[in-house]
């Protein structure tokens, strides 16, 4: 089964499973039909089950996998080696990585001088040397090489993904965050990769 035809399995499964999590599912009765001021009808997520349109943007970006950074950086120079967090799972043998996202906890001021290099890699089975890289974000200011800018806590980051970037399964994914000059500190915050089905 491919990627996109397991997609298409989850949102036929999420539509039939929508009553189980308390979803409002009952189609418009025939009477409200035509009525452009009825209020569509959604669910505890703020979702209208009943546009498939709306349902199908939910589910065009799929997370495959994560990584909580449960540390600080101290000092603001410390460098963090690259570490493992994760195997890509069974799927098809080329998924693509559509984002790389870094959802951080607190801010984080951009310095072209004083910066940081977050990178993520694939590691493939066949390979036993470098990893090549998937996608990386740099926290110089905004214009300088695709920097970030300042970071806001709770807002997503949004890393630069190499062109073509993709994903197999048993690859190995690994991150690495390198330090210029003195350095900043990367706060704690969540790492997501996500495909795309489109």
């Amino acid at each position: 089964m491919n990627l996109k035809s397991a997609v298409h399995s989850i949102l036929a499964a999420l539509m039939i499973a929508c009553f189980a999590v308390g979803i409002a599912c009952n189609a418009s009765s025939s009477g409200n039909s035509d009525d452009a001021s009825a209020p569509a009808e959604h669910g505890k997520l703020g979702l209208n089950v009943n546009n498939a349109n709306q349902v199908g943007v939910m589910l065009t970006e799929i997370e495959m996998l994560g990584w909580s950074k449960t540390t600080v950086d101290s000092p603001a120079e410390a460098q963090v080696a690259e570490q493992a967090i994760g195997t890509v799972g069974p799927g098809p043998l080329s998924i693509p990585v559509s984002a790389v996202q870094f959802s951080p906890t607190a801010t984080l001021t951009a310095s072209d001088t004083n910066n940081a290099i977050i990178s993520v890699y694939k590691h493939m089975t066949s390979d036993s040397g470098a990893g090549v890289l998937l996608a990386s974000a740099s926290t110089f200011t905004p214009g300088l090489d695709g920097g970030t800018g300042n970071w806001t806590a709770f807002l997503n980051v949004n890393f630069t993904v190499v062109a073509g970037a993709f994903v197999s399964p048993t690859d190995v994914i690994t991150v690495a965050i390198t330090k210029n000059g003195l350095g900043v500190i990367v706060p704690i915050g969540n790492l997501a990769l996500f495909t795309s089905n489109q």
